[in-house]
């Protein structure tokens, strides 16, 4: 099945979005039945060499071999297609068929508690998570209230902090200019830090940090690693203050337009890329340590009870949290 190019896609969906403004209609669906040649468009933000680039390229590969070549990807990685607010508003309205998300608490504010701050113990905490009722009805509201279809449910590492000099407690992190992802809620991991949070898109992180415009920045190891921003910071401070949640939404127009078989496909083909991130990351974690310690960078693995004992400061600020934190932490 040919596609209409991206230019011109992203050109209708400008259109599209000022027609639904002034009340008109919908895109129209961008799949096709069974027996079709298939190009499925997929974008991330992150850059090469990380789990979630590694397994999507593996994923392109276990759906042509599973579809005998019938079915492939399109992938538009390290935020190439656009930032990540406008691209999930391009598969909500069927521009674009599949990006990553996070739990986001402006579709669902009761669901921005999954990348809330010390919610899970470990990695295996995540997965009884992934396997319950709670993420399944979680994910059904999504679902809905987004108007997308969520797959592939998967973590890619524990976020810590990676900072231009050493900052271990509360009372050091007091004034410490921290970027974080500009969407709730990750700003909270700086409050239960005691920092001060600075959105700041991934892209520009960075030279933030090289210039000194911010002092550190909060990521999973994988992503520091790959972006190199080791590189400007050398101190590793192990935080591990929330896990990095997330899952693939599909463009409901395109979800709804493939045959039956093809849905299970698609469905199981995001299941294998979740579960291998989760794999690559959790193979890596030791090894990305050893590399940035390495490249002159000092780990640092501070009591978290400090932090986790400022954790009511943020459960204040988001109280439709609490019954899905004390709901995980009995899992």
């Amino acid at each position: 099945m040919k596609k209409t190019p991206t230019v011109l896609r992203l050109a209708c969906f400008l259109l599209t979005f000022a027609l639904i403004a002034c009340g008109g209609a919908s895109t129209p669906a961008n799949g096709a039945p069974a027996g079709e040649q298939i190009v499925i468009e997929v974008a991330h933000m992150f850059a090469d060499g990380d789990p979630n680039t590694i397994a999507c390229e593996e994923g392109k590969k276990y759906i042509e071999e599973k579809s005998n070549g019938r079915i492939t990807f399109t992938i538009y990685p390290n935020g190439i297609y656009g930032e990540q607010m406008n691209s999930i508003q391009a598969v909500r309205m069927g521009i674009l068929d599949v990006f990553i998300s996070g739990f986001g608490s402006d579709i669902y504010p009761p669901a921005g508690a999954i990348q809330g701050p010390y919610l899970f113990r470990d990695y295996d905490h995540w997965r009884r998570f992934k396997k319950s009722d709670i993420c399944r009805e979680l994910l059904g509201i999504l679902e809905e209230a987004g108007n997308f279809k969520a797959v592939g449910v998967g973590h890619f590492g524990f976020r810590s902090v990676l900072a231009v000099s050493p900052v271990t407690t509360p009372e050091e992190f007091r004034g410490f200019k921290m970027r974080v992802v500009n969407s709730a809620p990750y700003p909270e991991a700086a409050v239960v830090l005691g920092a001060t949070p600075t959105p700041i898109p991934i892209t520009d992180v960075y030279l933030s940090l090289q210039s000194r415009v911010v002092e550190g920045t909060e990521n999973p190891l994988s992503q520091i690693v790959a972006m190199k921003f080791y590189e400007v910071a050398k101190n590793l401070v192990m935080t591990e203050h929330m896990i990095a949640t997330q899952f693939w939404i599909a463009s409901n127009n395109f979800y709804d337009s493939l045959s039956a078989e093809d849905r299970e496909l698609f469905v199981e083909t995001f299941d294998f890329i979740a579960n291998r991130i989760e794999e690559l990351v959790e193979e890596r974690e030791a090894a990305n340590i050893r590399f940035m310690e390495e490249q002159g960078v000092t780990v640092y693995r501070p009591d978290k009870q400090p932090f986790i004992d400022r954790l009511p400061e943020v459960l204040g600020r988001y109280p439709d949290w609490q019954d899905i934190y004390a709901r995980v932490a009995e899992l």
